[in-house]
C-alpha cells in the first residue's frame, strides 16, 4: 500500500513540473515577441462632402503620431496624411465617385506601431445629384424704360444664389449674383435678353457649389411709361381724380361719385398704338369695391372691343390680367360691372406692351 501511495505522489509531482514547463514556455514566448504597443488614435475627424471629392479634417492631439492612414473600400484603398509628430489639424482631399463611404483612420508612430481604427462616414455628390437640380422659377420679367425687372419664385431647398448674365446697352456683358432671399431684382441699362443659372449646396458643410444649366430668357414685355398716358373716368369725387391711378402710388386713388351707380368706367389713352400683353390693377388702401370688370380696347376711343371679363379680388397686392388675345390698341378701358356698393374706387393702373421676338 505504501508503494502505491509513493507511486501516486511521484506522478503528481511529474505532472506539476510539466505544467510549470508549459506556463514558462508561454511566458518566454510573450517576452521574446515583446509587448504589443498601440499608437495614439486620431482625436477627432470630420468629413466634408463635395463634388466628386471629399475633404477629411483630422484633429491630432498627440505628438506620438507621425502619420494617419485613411482607408476606405474595406481597407482596399488608402491615402496617408503626414503629421510629423506635431499636434494640430490636418486635412486631405480624396477624389471619389458619388456615394456614401465608411473610412477607417489608423495612426502610425515613428516606430511603425499602429493605433486602433477610428471610423468616419462621409458622402460625395456628383453628376446624379446635379442632373436633378432646377433653376429658380421666374414669376415675371419685363422692361421698364432701360431697367429689367425680375420677380423671382420660391427657391428650392439647397439654393444659395442665382447668377444672371445679360448684355447692357453699351454692349458689355454683366453678371450679377442674386441672393437667395431676394424676391425682386432690377438690372439697369438692360438691352433685351438674358441667361441665368441657380447655385446649390447640398448642405452648409459642402466644400463645392453645384450649378444648373443656363436658361436663356427673351424678355418680351415692356412697361409703358405712365407719363405718356392720359386718363378719364365716367365720374369722380373731388380729390379722387382718375389721374391718381397712374402716379405709382396706390395710397392715392380714383373714386367714382358716391351718387353714381354701376357700371363705372375709366379709360386710358396711350401716346400711340401698342400690342398690349397685360394690365396690372392695384386696389386702393381703403376698400376693394368693384368685384368684376370688362377689359376693352380701341384704336380711336370711340369704338370699343371686349377682351375678356375678369374678377377683381379683395387684396392689396397687384393683380395681373391677360387679354383674350394681344390688343393692338391706343385706348384701354376698364368697365366695372359689379361691386360691394354703388360707387367704386381703385389705386393703380399699369400696362405692358408685347415686344417683337425678332
Amino acid at each position: 500500500m505504501k508503494l502505491i501511495y509513493k507511486y501516486i505522489i511521484f506522478l503528481t509531482v511529474i505532472g506539476f513540473m510539466n505544467s510549470c514547463s508549459d506556463m514558462n514556455e508561454l511566458s518566454d514566448r510573450f517576452l521574446d515577441e515583446g509587448e504589443i504597443v498601440y499608437a495614439a488614435k486620431v482625436s477627432n475627424a470630420i468629413a466634408y462632402p463635395g463634388k466628386d471629392r471629399l475633404k477629411i479634417e483630422l484633429y491630432i492631439y498627440s505628438q506620438r503620431v507621425e502619420k494617419v492612414r485613411v482607408y476606405w473600400n474595406n481597407y482596399a484603398d488608402s491615402v496617408d496624411v503626414q503629421t510629423g509628430g506635431e499636434i494640430g489639424v490636418y486635412e486631405t482631399i480624396v477624389n471619389l465617385q458619388q456615394g456614401s463611404y465608411l473610412f477607417h483612420l489608423v495612426s502610425l508612430d515613428k516606430y511603425g506601431n499602429k493605433s486602433l481604427p477610428v471610423e468616419l462616414s462621409g458622402e460625395v455628390f456628383g453628376e446624379d445629384y446635379e442632373e436633378n437640380l432646377v433653376n429658380r422659377p421666374i414669376k415675371s420679367a419685363y422692361i421698364d424704360g432701360t431697367t429689367l425687372n425680375v420677380s423671382w419664385g420660391t427657391p428650392r431647398s439647397g439654393t444659395i444664389e442665382t447668377e444672371i448674365t445679360y448684355t447692357n446697352k453699351n454692349d458689355e456683358e454683366i453678371t450679377i449674383i442674386v441672393p437667395n432671399t431676394q424676391e425682386h431684382s432690377e438690372f439697369e441699362n438692360f438691352a433685351k435678353d438674358f441667361k441665368y443659372r441657380t447655385v446649390y449646396q447640398p448642405n452648409e458643410y459642402c466644400i463645392d457649389k453645384f450649378y444648373t444649366n443656363y436658361n436663356s430668357v427673351v424678355v418680351d414685355q415692356r412697361k409703358i411709361d405712365k407719363s405718356t398716358i392720359t386718363v378719364t373716368a365716367s365720374s369722380f369725387e373731388s380729390g379722387y381724380a382718375p389721374g391718381n391711378t397712374i402716379d405709382d402710388n396706390p395710397a392715392t386713388f380714383w373714386q367714382s361719385k358716391s351718387s353714381a351707380n354701376y357700371p363705372h368706367s375709366i379709360a386710358y389713352k396711350l401716346d400711340t398704338r401698342y400690342d398690349i400683353a397685360k394690365i396690372e390693377l392695384t386696389a386702393s388702401n381703403m376698400a376693394n369695391d368693384f368685384t368684376e370688370f370688362i377689359l376693352q380696347g380701341s384704336t380711336n376711343g370711340i369704338n370699343w372691343k371686349d377682351y375678356g371679363t375678369f374678377k377683381f379680388l379683395d387684396t392689396n397686392e397687384p393683380q395681373v390680367f391677360y387679354p383674350d388675345n394681344i390688343m393692338n390698341v391706343r385706348h384701354i378701358q376698364i368697365v366695372m360691372t359689379k361691386g360691394t356698393r354703388n360707387y367704386t374706387q381703385f389705386g393703380e393702373f399699369t400696362v405692358y406692351e408685347q415686344l417683337s421676338n425678332e
